[in-house]
């Protein structure tokens, strides 16, 4: 008798701490009974393949988000990023020379923004706004206001975006792969307590000799560094580049962590968690579209679902920290 109250008891709180996944499971069951297509491998890895960009943007917007912080230029910096990389190719038609120019001007863009919102004490969310708006007005200037396309069909870009390893599209092994060295970073080593610490507790950071300031700068680079590295992925894919590309997608992004359990006060959050948030926006996006809702029932219906699924959340979370 005590055994199975025992079990019981085990079984409800993994279902209260992992509420999340088994909204996936329950989303999946209802979109496989509505939609013909729905639960099908093919539809599956289209999921992965429609992720992946957000995904490798998530990697590092967690770092941002549990550091106390919001990265609101993101979306600007892919468009930047897959402009410039797709125009460096055109005139160098250099893979190695485009990325790199790339990922470096990614991360020049996440230095700056890191340095203003940590040593000028600027609240994230104007700082980020008003670089966001500067970095797609780069964007724009880079692409002056064309679509641009790359040249060369025959490069290995091509591989990068479009090709598959053992069915799966190989953005998602490049995402997964993140996912494994961002979590190391942030659960194993000394810089990912920094952001936890300093996220948590600003006072407790200083008292303990850690530099505030710079770990939150460090989190801006990371942030833009993926966020590059979503332009590349992303331009690879298309074979193509357009300014408003990454339009929105921070928001998406940070959507997503939030709903995996990352706190918008920071101190708290995971790489890998922001998995299965990002997974669920695919599934809910993939869902509304194979349904044929109109566009603006599907963001209706998506903030409501996301609502609810973050409400349950926290109050799962709420009940398993009391007992």
């Amino acid at each position: 008798m005590k055994q199975s109250l025992i079990k019981k008891k085990h079984l409800g709180d993994f279902a209260k701490k992992n509420a999340l996944l088994w909204m996936l499971i329950c989303m999946v069951a209802v979109f496989s009974m509505s939609a013909q297509n729905f639960f099908t491998s093919a539809n599956g890895i289209s999921i992965l393949r429609q992720v992946a960009v957000l995904g490798i943007m998530s990697c590092g917007m967690s770092f941002v988000l549990i550091g106390g912080n919001f990265d609101l230029t993101a979306g600007s910096i892919v468009s930047l990023s897959c402009v410039i990389m797709v125009r460096v190719f055109n005139l160098t038609n250099s893979e190695f020379i485009a990325i790199f120019v790339a990922l470096f001007v990614g991360m020049a863009c996440g230095t700056l923004t890191g340095l203003i919102v940590s040593y000028s004490k600027l609240n994230s969310m104007i700082a980020g706004l008003g670089l966001q708006s500067a970095y797609f007005g780069f964007a724009l200037i880079c692409s002056e206001g064309k679509f641009y396309y790359i040249d060369d069909t025959k490069t290995w870009l091509d591989v990068l975006g479009r090709s598959s390893i053992l069915h799966i599209p190989v953005q998602v092994w490049i995402y997964a792969v993140m996912v494994v060295i961002f979590q190391y970073i942030l659960v194993k080593t000394k810089f990912g307590k920094y952001v936890f610490i300093a996220g948590s507790n600003k006072k407790a950071a200083v008292f303990s000799g850690i530099d505030e300031r710079a770990v939150i700068a460090k989190t801006y680079i990371l942030s833009g560094f993926c966020a590059a590295f979503a332009g590349v992925i992303t331009a690879a894919r298309s074979m193509a580049a357009q300014a408003n590309v990454g339009d929105g997608y921070e928001f998406e992004v940070i959507t997503a962590c939030i709903l995996s359990g990352t706190s918008i006060m920071g101190g708290e959050g995971s790489v890998l968690k922001a998995m299965l948030g990002i997974i669920i926006m695919g599934v809910l996006k993939n869902g509304f579209v194979m349904l044929s809702l109109p566009y603006y029932v599907q963001w209706l219906a998506q903030c409501v679902i996301i609502i609810t699924i973050v409400g349950i959340d926290i109050k799962s979370r709420k009940k398993v920290n009391a007992a």
